[in-house]
Formats: C-alpha cells, structure tokens, sequence
C-alpha cells in the first residue's frame, strides 16, 4: 500500500468514527425584527439578545448554525434592512438546511390580522416611516418549500384585527450526548412545521424591558430551565400559558401549527375513535384536512378547503376542528364519496371567516359530514351529538 493510499484510508475511518460530529444534525437559527421602532425597537432589541444567548447556550455550537455568524448561511442585515420581506425570504430560501435538519425563524415586532390572516407589520422599503403588512402565510410557505426535517415559525406580535388597504403589487444520524434533551425533543426529534404567535386573535402582546417581551422570556426561559427535559411543543406551549396566565397577562399563544397529533399522522395505532354518529357543529371552524397516505392540508379559505376535498386522492380523511366555546381542537374522521365535487363528497357547508379555516354552518343529512368518527382519546373530552 503506498503512503497516499494509506494516509486516504486512514483518513476515511476517522471520518466514520466521527460521524456523530461531522455529520450531526444541524439547527439553522435565525432572529430577527423591528428594531427601528421608536415605542417597541429597544424591547424588540432586548428580545433578540435575550434569545440568541438561550440558543447559545443550550444547543452544542457544532449543532447551531447561526444567520450572518457561519459563513455558509450569510445574507442581508434584516434589522436594518431597507427591504424587510425580500431580505427575510431571501435569508431562508438561500439557507443549506440538510433533510435531517431544523430551521428555526424568531420575529418580534408589531402585528395583527385581517381577512387574509395573520401578518406582521414591516418597514416599507420606499417609505422607512411608514410600515407595510408581511402575510404569515408568505414566511410559512418559504419555510414549506426547504426540505427540512422540521420548520419552526416562532412570532412575537399582537394579532388584533386590523383593517387597510394593501398594495397588491408588494407582496438522519443519532443525536450527540451533548445535546440537551429539551432541544432535541423541540427541534430535532420532530417533523412538521411550528407555526405560533405570542398572543391569539384580538389580543395584544406585551413588552416588557431587559427581555423584549413575556412571551420571549416564558418561551426561550423554559429552553433554559428546562434544558434537561424531554417536552413535546404542546408541552411547552401548556407552560408558556401557564406562566401567562399566573403573571395575569391576557394573552395566550396561537398554534397554527404544531408537530404531532393529527397533522403529523393521519392514523395512530393507538387511536380510540366513536361510532359514526356525529358531526361537525355549526359555527366551530375546519382548519385542516388529513387525507390518508397524501398530507395535512391548512385551511384558510372555503375555496381552498373545497379543493382539498374535491380532490383528495384517498376518500380517508380526518378534519381538525377547533370548538367555538373552548377554542380546543378535536378531530372527525369520515369516507368520502366518490363525486368530484366538495359538497357531493362530504356534504358539509362551510364559509369565510376572519379566524384560521372556514366556519362550519351546516351539513346534509345523509352526507359523510353527518356521519364522521370522532377521536374519544383527542383533545376535547366530550363532543355534542
């Protein structure tokens, strides 16, 4: 064996020996938002130090990838940029995220929501006095295209309704010992998307001095505390509230999105579903749809909801309601008929609102809406016949 074909060998094994270091799963970690705020910019500011100290120092840094601090994922100054969408959106489409990895996105700053739904508000980039609406659904969708294991939308904003006029035109490998659990079990054991905000519709969020806001302190505090801990996002959404609702703040967190449930597998083995005799309530809302062997659809307008249902390709599907009394979510599930068409193959009547999904006003007697299963062992104890 020559000298340049053993050093390669030997380089080669120690190469798969260290695997769990060289090839270990990444977390690409990005803060940002409205530091330029004259009444919240130094709480926005405060915030962001805050957080990226957490994430400092409870992910290992050869797992954090940092924006504008690793050289392979650089890019515009987003805070002071003159242009806030394009930079954000351009940050996370040009962002190397591995199929096994995580991208996590943090914004703080001003928001709210409209019939269109939730949207920050951003620095217009003709006009820096004046602010422009970011949609939510634009940074979501930029999020859903990158092939990543998890994507993570974390927002603190208000989400008041707010009416006005909008331009058209604008707009794998096993984890390392030194991982603490909390962060494995939120962001790198999961797959799906994060998608929540500070507070839920027609509530403000708080500001707060030295840590942005309490949302920020509750959410990234329990990252610290909790760094020895296994918690699922439901888990540590239950103790943000929880810490919320002990300091008397009105305001608790809106998941539009989280990883497990429903939205991460249509059928759990473990599922314990009714006898086919209810149906969804009149004035509860449809927020997604899982269709058996294709996804986990959201819903925000009855067109789109009508699509998803005309054409699903397996007739087995699964509706996540919220309740209008409580706000919790339940699960139905029904076979679809074989028509085409959205109201022949469920049968449930729907329409526009200025929440998440469509609102539920009624059903066809007979229909595979008035004959759905619901999941006994889901989030809401009883469910009205």
């Amino acid at each position: 064996m020559t000298l340049s074909r053993l050093i390669y060998t030997v380089t080669f094994f120690l190469i798969l020996l260290s695997g769990n270091s060289l090839y270990a799963q990444k977390i690409y970690f990005l803060a940002s938002g409205d530091v330029r705020d004259e009444k919240v910019g130094q709480f926005v500011q405060d915030g962001l130090e805050f957080v990226n100290d957490v994430m400092s120092e409870v992910v290992p840094s050869d797992r954090l990838v940092v924006y504008n601090k690793s050289s392979n994922w650089s890019g515009s100054n987003i805070e002071r940029s003159r242009n806030v969408r394009h930079d954000l959106l351009k940050a996370i489409e040009n962002c190397p995220v591995g199929s096994n990895d995580t991208i996590f996105i943090y914004w703080c700053g001003h928001g709210g929501y409209d019939q269109g739904g939730h949207f920050l508000w951003i620095r217009n980039p003709s006009n820096l006095d004046a602010l422009t609406p970011m949609r939510r659904a634009d940074v979501v969708n930029a999020l859903e295209k990158k092939n990543a294991r998890l994507k993570v939308f974390v927002t603190e904003s208000c989400n008041v309704y707010q009416s006005f006029e909008v331009d058209k035109t604008g707009f794998g490998p096993e984890a390392d010992d030194a991982v603490p659990p909390i962060v494995r079990s939120l962001l790198l054991e999961p797959r799906g998307l994060v998608n929540i905000n500070s507070c839920s519709p027609n509530q403000t969020a708080k500001a707060c001095e030295t840590f942005g806001g309490p949302f920020t302190y509750f959410l990234f505090g329990a990252l610290y505390d909790q760094c020895n801990r296994s918690m699922s996002w439901q888990e540590i959404v239950k103790v943000v509230d929880q810490q919320a609702a002990q300091k008397k703040l009105q305001q608790r967190v809106y998941a539009w999105s989280l990883p497990g449930g429903a939205s991460e597998s249509p059928v759990r083995r473990d599922d314990v579903w009714s006898d086919p005799i209810f149906h969804p309530e009149r004035g509860d809302r449809v927020i997604e749809v899982a269709v058996l062997d294709s996804g986990t659809y959201e819903v925000n307008s009855v067109s789109e909801f009508d699509n998803i249902i005309a054409n699903a390709p397996n007739p087995s599907i699964i509706l996540t309601i919220v309740d209008q009394h409580t706000g919790n979510r339940y699960y139905m599930r029904t076979t679809l008929g074989s028509s085409g068409f959205s109201s022949s193959r469920l049968g449930l009547q729907t329409s526009n609102t200025s929440e998440q999904g469509v609102r539920v006003d009624g059903y066809a007697k007979g229909s595979p809406a008035a004959k759905c299963q619901y999941l006994k062992n889901g989030d809401v104890q009883e469910v009205r016949r």
